[in-house]
This record gives structure tokens, C-alpha cells and sequence, in this order.
């Protein structure tokens, strides 16, 4: 009785693991949805590229996979990171600039 539960438990283990990572990108497109409907409503003329970082990519392991990187078109030395938990809760959760020094950021949400 012990071996079958191991080894339904390695099984199920398994299992989890193939699918998490199709389950987590799934999420990701999902999020980029809603996050081009939300920067579409808050900067209506502003053309934006949005990119994610695919789940289990090597050397990002460590990162949240969830995380969103935003570059606009009339900044694009800038590039603001956004994190979405549902459709009403958008965070923008940090920004940086390829120039040394840039205090002036446009697109900066509080």
C-alpha cells in the first residue's frame, strides 16, 4: 500500500511540474491583456511595446515571472515594470533608464 502511494505521489509531483510552466505563461498572456487595456485607457495616444520573460527561461529563475517590462514609444530610454494581480489591481512596481542620472520620468504612476 505504501509503494502505490509513492508512487502516486511521484506521479502527481511530475505531473505538476509539466504543466506549472504552460499553467504560468498562460497567466502571463493573460495579464498582458489586461495590462494593454489598462495602459490603452490611462495613455491614450502612446504606443507601448510590453514584454515578459517566459517561465523557466534560464538565468531568470530567480525573477518574478509575473513581472511585466513596458517601454513607450516617446520614452524609450525608459522602461517601467508592472506587476498585474486582476484586472482592477495594476501595479507599476519600478522603472529605469538606460541614461545615467534620469529624474524625469513621463510615465511615472503612483
Amino acid at each position: 500500500m505504501l509503494q502505490v502511494l509513492v508512487v502516486l505521489y511521484v506521479i502527481g509531483y511530475g505531473v505538476f511540474y509539466l504543466i506549472r510552466p504552460n499553467f504560468v505563461n498562460q497567466q502571463i498572456e493573460q495579464d498582458v491583456v489586461e495590462l494593454e487595456a489598462h495602459l490603452e485607457l490611462r495613455y491614450p495616444d502612446e504606443a507601448v511595446t510590453i514584454q515578459s520573460i517566459s517561465y523557466g527561461t534560464d538565468g531568470f529563475e530567480s525573477m518574478n515571472p509575473y513581472t511585466l517590462f513596458v517601454t513607450f514609444l516617446t520614452e524609450p530610454d525608459a522602461e517601467y515594470t508592472y506587476i498585474v494581480k486582476d484586472e482592477k489591481h495594476i501595479l507599476q512596481t519600478s522603472h529605469s533608464s538606460i541614461q545615467e542620472n534620469k529624474i524625469d520620468f513621463l510615465h511615472l504612476e503612483n
